[in-house]
């Protein structure tokens, strides 16, 4: 089960590379005769942060907890790699806001000798279980019936119905289990989105109450960095779900002082739809199929024949990958995002400062000559699935501190560790098997959940909202961070920033760099109070 921060702020003292009582730290922790090694589950979520005092090393599930005990600032480094929407978490290392406060990064273990000194090894990523398609589908229907019979018995429920096809397999799934329970949804702000409709459908079908609780753009705080944090609880670092965050403060204040479980879909796309590397991956399944890989590749993409082979046949690692990205990024040359690379291309915003660039310059050199940078699997599309599902457990670890107030913890079966595991041994090519949407899932729930949930090829799109709220928002964004905290320390021009956003429509990119510029400015606000 997610660990529920119910007492948040724990601090073990470790002296002799022995820890104090840390029965309640979200981590797992060993300790040998050699020392303590310390490792956070990538899909719990939890972030653990250490600091050297004096001859102790202080472990803390709060960095500004450690921050307060040992008066540290905060790192302009790491606030500067937060400007980047693009920039991988690897890159940012075991940086946290705060100067020499360390985050044990994802898929790293922290060894500390008897000596109190520090290391930090790689924990190795998992192989490919070999297991057959008839045990995974077995194991994942059984994996989902289990959660959604624990969960209704452990507290009441609700859940998301967003007309996607993850929070409707949920929906089902605890229907077929004899649950009732509230479906909650935002209409979209596009005419064109169908998701009301099959929100409606879905809820009707099940026989549970469907509640509107408004338009998606009306619960989006993207630009709002003078906003409050909900429950006043300002968290551990700048967060990025603030495009739902009026969403879930309305869930939140729903049946207030009753505790109760909110079943979401975080992280359905990642197990179950086709990931940007997934002709790479296939490929690799199926090396006999290249023609038709191929052809399909180039099709989807607009790619001509000869790229689309080239792409598909690479085999750059992930550090010579990143590294040109950021080298190009760096000189201001436009780099091409390969659709089967490990990650999109890094970008770095044209309002960045020169004191800005030249701290981000010698932050990532820094990352690039000391860090062990590895993928989180050999497989770049499991990689890219690891990876995008290590941050959607970080962000719902984030919602429930901050509403753990109200009684309510937010939840996802596609979090399960057992779930995740049975999922990504399903081959790649397997995902989009009889030109299904989600093909593993729907097999897996196949009696459950109806084949036309799984026929609508895309749930649909928000940009359109996003836009909305930058509409709403943006004159009120600009006079914010106009003298604000980064305009002051220097780290971004606001000229060059009012040049982009006098543009009728802006484009996507700048939208989501306006977005982290807002979330990093809230954050510092709060955080030098």
């Amino acid at each position: 089960m997610p660990f529920t921060y119910k007492n948040p702020n724990r601090t073990v003292i470790v002296r002799g590379g022995k820890p104090t009582d840390c029965s309640k730290l979200p981590a797992s922790i060993s300790i040998n005769d050699e020392g303590t090694c310390v490792q956070v589950p990538l899909l719990s979520g939890d972030r653990m942060f250490w600091i050297v005092s004096e001859d102790e090393v202080l472990l803390s599930d709060s960095a500004s907890r450690l921050a307060s005990i040992t008066n540290a600032d905060l790192d302009l480094e790491r606030i500067v790699m937060d400007l980047l929407p693009s920039l991988p978490d690897s890159l940012r290392g075991d940086k946290s806001p705060w100067r020499n406060v360390h985050s044990i990064p994802v898929a790293t273990i922290l060894h500390l000798d008897k000596s109190n000194r520090p290391r930090y090894t790689r924990a190795e990523p998992s192989p490919i279980k070999h297991v057959s398609n008839g045990a995974i589908l077995a194991s994942l229907r059984s994996s989902f019936l289990t959660i959604a019979d624990e969960w209704r018995n452990e507290a009441l429920l609700s859940a998301d119905v967003s007309g996607g096809v993850d929070s409707a397999a949920i929906t089902y799934i605890f229907a077929s289990e004899g649950v009732r329970m509230p479906l909650y949804h935002e209409t979209p702000d596009d005419p064109m989105n169908q998701d009301s409709q099959w929100a409606e459908r879905i809820s009707e079908d099940v026989r549970m109450p469907l509640i509107k609780v408004g338009r998606v753009v009306d619960g989006n705080r993207s630009f709002e960095p003078a906003a409050e944090y909900p429950n006043n609880e300002i968290p551990e670092e700048p967060i990025y779900w603030s495009d739902i965050e009026g969403y879930l403060s309305r869930i939140s204040e729903m049946e207030a002082g009753t505790s109760r479980i909110h079943v979401t879909g975080f992280g359905g796309d990642e197990l179950f739809a086709s990931m940007p590397s997934s002709s790479w991956s296939c490929l690799r399944e199926h090396p006999l199929r290249l023609r038709d890989i191929r052809r399909q590749y180039s099709a989807d993409y607009r790619i001509p024949p000869h790229q689309a082979i080239l792409d598909l046949t690479d085999n750059t690692d992930l550090y010579e990958e990143l590294r040109s990205s950021f080298l190009d990024a760096e000189q201001g040359h436009n780099h091409r995002s390969s659709p089967c690379g490990w990650h999109d291309v890094i970008l770095i915003p044209e309002f960045l400062t020169t004191k800005a660039r030249d701290i981000l310059y010698s932050a990532i050199e820094s990352q690039f000559k000391h860090a062990d940078i590895r993928p989180l699997s050999p497989d770049r599309s499991r990689h890219q699935a690891l990876y995008s599902l290590s941050m959607q457990a970080r962000m719902l670890n984030q919602v429930n501190r901050t509403f753990a107030s109200d009684d309510i913890t937010f939840r996802s079966p596609y979090l399960d560790h057992g779930i995740a595991d049975y999922a990504l041994c399903a081959p790649i090519s397997a995902r989009t098997e009889g030109n299904l949407h989600k093909a593993v899932l729907y097999r897996a729930l196949k009696g459950i959940v109806p084949e036309t949930i799984f026929r609508r090829p895309v749930k649909g799109d928000h940009s359109y909202s996003l836009y909305l709220a930058w509409q709403r928002s943006k004159d009120s964004l600009l006079n914010s961070i106009t003298g604000g905290e980064l305009d002051e320390e220097g780290l971004i021009d606001m000229p060059a920033i009012r040049r982009r956003a006098s543009m009728p429509m802006p484009d996507i990119t700048f939208l989501f760099e306006m977005q982290r510029v807002a979330a990093v400015e809230r954050w510092l606000r709060h955080a030098n109070r």
